[in-house]
């Protein structure tokens, strides 16, 4: 399954919701998500969260805490895909989602470069190709 994918399934209706606390990451992937045709909305945590299909994680954040967010996320919106972003080399962040329950991860340089919604596959609790 493509990331792509990943992002397009959800209901249309429901914003993906983008958990970060970075300006500038999250215009960037904001408006490349907005550009697929998606809703966006920009939170900083899950307690205004009403209804969500997609959530994508800054799991690299120091101050959001994006690994602590993943199983409360899958307990409260179970339907919910939950994927998340770090650096290639916050090896221990990749393993803790992991063992959270991460949907899918990419690194920042996947989720920020040009096009990555429609080149980059994933595997199921994958990494980056």
């Amino acid at each position: 399954m493509t990331f792509e994918t990943a992002l397009s399934t959800g209901s249309q209706a429901a914003p993906i919701v983008l958990l970060d606390d970075n300006l500038f990451t999250s215009a960037r992937l904001a408006s490349a998500l907005r550009a697929s045709g998606r809703q966006v909305l920009v939170a900083r945590s899950i307690e205004p969260l009403q209804e969500c299909d997609t959530v994508l994680i800054n799991l690299g954040s120091r101050t959001l805490k994006g690994v602590s967010l993943i199983e409360p996320l899958r307990a409260r919106f179970p339907q919910a895909k939950v994927l998340g972003f770090c650096g290639h080399l916050e090896t221990e962040i990749r393993q803790a989602a992991r063992a959270a329950g991460i949907h899918r991860l990419l690194t920042n340089e996947s989720a920020t470069a040009l096009g990555w919604l429609s080149s980059t596959q994933f595997e199921s609790q994958g990494e980056d190709k």
